[in-house]
């Protein structure tokens, strides 16, 4: 409670930043020019919710009011929304406002989370919000707890009000977990790496273009060409991402000032551009309009996408993704089946834009 304020940034395809000010909580967003605008004003998070986050999953084993909590979420058809990453799974209470997160600990699972660094920040934008916090263990506030050592951790429930009440009731009517301070003795487990699985890449001194590796893997050149102009108009969409701070699928006015359509309209107006002007694509069908258009009677190739993967999370600045079929014009799409598709492309936009593609010899990742 003695935080003057707290900052909360989440690295999506858009960076956003929530910040406590004195009236209640904003969410800004970086746009054109690396300005910061005021994309939501005073957040307030609802008391009900029908979304949850549950962490520390592992703890139901031990923990029989943890496992009745899942159980009364999923029996009661909430809607999971888990990404494993402490800002993302917090910061959609803010987007969607509703929405609980729970981390309990159990002696099996102690607790990961940081109260300086991580758990009194969030807590002070959830309570300024209109939201309510748990400490896991004593069911006060996580803003109450006194901090005695940096690296002091703690269990945690964040989020609207009465889905920390009913984690109150349900997961704290057994034996107190007690928070756990740094000490000499560190138990097994300590630290978010205990848990983590990460890449096994390593980097590199440089890495080989799109050009190189199509060129080396991937004989065809028709393929090659549609697979470049795939992954052009998806440079397109990272930037409209990045930029368009209105994320639903109707126009709105824009924190900008100006009328502009949903990022997933974006995403597949710049696709259907591309289809409708290559030279390599015969008929195509977008998710949004599952329809078969004739685009080029010239062309080669039939190509169908989801332009904008996730787009029920958007708002949320979580990773979402277009994905595109492509089927030579000797098949086509209808009355074929996926083994017949020439290549496949997937786009994640992220902190950063990457792709997965289907070459001659295997999958690359850009």
């Amino acid at each position: 409670r003695d935080q003057v304020t707290s900052v909360v940034v989440l690295y999506g395809p858009r960076t956003t930043a929530l910040v406590v000010c004195d009236d209640g909580v904003y969410e800004f967003t970086c746009g054109e020019g690396d300005k910061w605008f005021a994309s939501r004003e005073q957040i307030k998070i609802k008391p009900t919710s029908k979304l949850f986050s549950p962490a520390n999953l592992r703890a139901c084993q031990e923990d029989a009011g943890y496992a009745s909590l899942v159980d009364y979420w999923m029996v009661n058809k909430y809607t999971l929304r888990y990404t494993g990453g402490l800002v993302p799974d917090v910061y959609q209470c803010f987007t969607k406002e509703m929405g609980v997160f729970a981390n309990p600990t159990s002696k099996a699972s102690p607790a990961k989370l940081r109260v300086a660094f991580e758990v009194a920040p969030f807590a002070l934008l959830v309570e300024k919000a209109g939201g309510k916090t748990s400490d896991g263990v004593t069911g006060k506030s996580c803003l109450d707890i006194q901090i005695t050592s940096v690296d002091q951790r703690t269990s945690a429930c964040l989020g609207s009000a009465d889905e920390v009440d009913r984690f109150n009731n349900l997961v704290l009517t057994g034996a107190p977990v007690a928070m756990f301070a740094t000490t000499s003795d560190k138990p097994e487990g300590f630290g978010a790496s205990h848990t983590s699985f990460y890449t096994s890449a390593t980097a590199k001194d440089s890495y080989a273009t799109l050009d190189e590796i199509l060129d080396a893997k991937m004989a065809d050149a028709g393929v090659r060409g549609i697979v470049k102009e795939t992954l052009d108009t998806c440079v397109k969409i990272t930037k409209a991402l990045r930029v368009n701070l209105v994320t639903v699928a109707d126009a709105q006015n824009s924190a900008f000032g100006d009328v502009v359509l949903g990022v997933d309209v974006i995403a597949d107006n710049l696709m259907w551009d591309m289809a409708k002007s290559s030279q390599y694509v015969r008929e195509a069908s977008s998710e949004e309009e599952p329809v078969m258009v004739s685009t080029n009677p010239n062309g080669r190739f039939t190509i169908c996408w989801d332009p904008l993967d996730g787009s029920s999370i958007v708002d949320n600045n979580f990773a979402v993704g277009t994905i595109v079929g492509i089927w030579d014009k000797t098949t086509g799409m209808l009355g074929a089946t996926g083994r017949d598709q020439v290549t496949s492309v997937v786009v994640l936009y992220g902190p950063r834009t990457t792709a997965l593609v289907v070459c001659d010899d295997g999958v690359y990742e850009f």
